[in-house]
């Protein structure tokens, strides 16, 4: 719960992001929720088509995932192994069928940040639950 409600403050503090509704939040989940890590090979913002809501929503989510690259559009690091940039990275393992692999260190490596998104969409809906309000961002 804790990413939950810095998600909660980056929004709240930026005005330049969009307001920080239930409605996203929910869109955001569905969207993850759809992806099929078997069939996949690429990565999460160009599966989904998003937004800018919901890519606003998703890149906040990204910089407070604790592997986070410090890339907002590849948040994924290279492997140590690899001298490469994030970007780099992510445009040789989409050619390889490790982008996904729950074996390959990026691949799995992916997998735990689609998780770590999922699981703090979920908070945040658990927290729109709690708190009874669908007005987070009033102050916007």
């Amino acid at each position: 719960m804790k990413e939950a409600k810095e998600i909660v403050e980056i929004f709240n503090s930026d005005p330049d992001l969009p307001s920080l509704t239930p409605e996203l939040v929910r869109s955001l989940y569905t969207m993850l929720c759809r992806i099929d890590a078997s069939t996949t090979k690429t990565g999460i913002c160009a599966i989904l088509l998003l937004a800018f809501n919901e890519l606003s929503l998703l890149r906040a989510i990204f910089t407070l995932w604790p592997e986070y690259s410090g890339v907002d559009n590849y948040p994924i690091k290279a492997p140590a192994y690899l001298d490469m940039s994030p970007s780099d990275a992510y445009f040789f393992f989409s050619k390889t069928s490790s982008m996904w692999h729950r074996d390959a260190i990026y691949g799995a490596a992916r997998l735990r940040l689609w998780s770590f998104c999922i699981s703090v969409l979920e908070d945040l809906l658990q927290y729109y639950r709690d708190v009874g309000t669908y007005t987070l961002s009033s102050s916007k």
